[in-house]
């Protein structure tokens, strides 16, 4: 065990004197943009402000939402419609989030959970002995800890570096599994004494039977022909950094051992490399 530092020690004490000071606990749940359509961090702030209450009637929840502004996206731009998207975004996490969050959400709650951690430059604008951010993977400060490794402009760079200062300044940071605390603690991105392992609980649809629906849906597509000996499931979307072509090679050599194994996904559709 590691001793908690006298900063993480004289945090804490701040706040749970800032919980035990009421009765009622009001607890502000910060999504991210739903314009960005990160569904899995969606659905994480979707169980955290409806959940949370159920297993504890001191808590209070309020959904805390930023809807993207349009500007350099609003007209159409061809071929550059994806910069200007890209824009947009940046302009909206950085910017109009941020002040939102500091003329409308700051000082009106007891407690804040950013649920993104990619979202922690939010934290600036709060109390920070009341702030808890989940963080669920440190690929968003790769091209910090790993410059070489992960090569990103000196704009993304600074951007990142408020978003990582922002994660710092939370009292607790709370790591979806120890790997990810491990991570945190191997970059020096966060200090060990200051995380707190959480695992993802299991959504309530999965909860005590099958969902009817999704139940009609798998009987319809996936049983035609005889059932594989392994069945492989992915769940995330066709992005660089989620290695879909590992993925594929990785099938493709399990088959090829002649083991009859059948790859399931679900998120976005495939880049036209990977079909």
């Amino acid at each position: 065990a590691v001793a908690p530092s006298t900063s993480s020690q004289t945090s804490s004490r701040r706040l749970f004197k800032h919980m035990s000071s009421h009765r009622t606990i009001s607890l502000a749940v910060i999504h991210d943009m739903p314009e960005e359509g990160w569904s899995s961090m969606d659905q994480m702030g979707e169980l955290v402000a409806t959940r949370v209450p159920m297993h504890s009637g001191l808590i209070r929840t309020t959904v805390i939402h930023h809807h993207l502004v349009r500007i350099a996206s609003r007209v159409p731009l061809g071929s550059r419609r994806r910069e200007a998207l890209f824009a947009d975004r940046v302009l909206n996490r950085m910017v109009l989030y941020p002040r939102r969050i500091r003329r409308e959400v700051n000082g009106r709650y007891n407690l804040y959970h950013v649920v993104d951690h990619s979202y922690a430059q939010l934290v600036h604008e709060l109390p920070a002995a009341a702030t808890v951010v989940t963080c669920h993977d440190v690929d968003t400060f790769r091209c910090l800890a790993s410059p070489t490794e992960e090569t990103r402009s000196r704009p993304f760079r600074a951007m990142t570096h408020r978003i990582l200062s922002g994660l710092k300044r939370a009292a607790r940071v709370v790591a979806g599994s120890e790997a990810t605390r491990d991570d945190l603690v191997r970059f020096g991105l966060v200090t060990e004494d200051r995380i707190r392992v959480v695992p993802n609980g299991i959504d309530p649809d999965f909860l005590p039977e099958p969902s009817a629906l999704a139940s009609e849906w798998a009987a319809r597509h996936l049983s035609q022909g005889t059932d594989p000996a392994l069945d492989v499931l992915h769940v995330g979307n066709d992005v660089p950094r989620k290695r879909v072509d590992r993925l594929l090679r990785i099938v493709d050599a399990v088959r090829a051992s002649g083991l009859d194994v059948r790859l399931l996904r679900v998120g976005s559709p495939l880049t036209r490399t990977h079909k």
